[in-house]
């Protein structure tokens, strides 16, 4: 009983730790407000974070169904209130986006990846 009680604490432990180093480097949700310079996201359940966006920022359509050899590039310009987003932030440990992958599909859709978040 005391070995399960153990191993299952170790594992819920580990698990919370990863959970925690896993969200640190990506900030997902529906943007609100953006510029050549900066991106706001917003999400019910992380609140609103604004990300730095500068030259060597990279942007990319977010694929999330078939077919998935669709053409995947994108730019600020593919950006617009309501869009979901993904945003890598760099490795620094700053607030910078390393990449942004835009989705393109209508807001509360079957695969729009923010169907949660908004």
């Amino acid at each position: 009983m005391k070995k399960s009680l153990v191993l299952g604490s170790a594992a819920a432990l580990l698990l919370g730790a990863a959970t925690i180093g896993a969200s640190t480097g990506r900030v997902s949700g529906v943007v609100t407000a953006f510029s050549d310079k900066s991106l706001q996201v917003t999400s019910k359940t992380e609140g609103t974070t604004t990300v730095g966006l500068d030259e060597k920022t990279y942007y990319v359509k977010w694929i999330t169904h078939k077919p998935l050899q669709q053409d995947t590039r994108a730019s600020l310009g593919t950006l617009a209130l309501g869009s979901c987003v993904e945003v890598e932030l760099r490795a620094n440990g700053g607030s910078m986006a390393k990449t942004v992958r835009i989705s393109t599909e209508p807001a509360r859709s079957m695969f729009d990846p923010c169907k949660t978040r908004r």
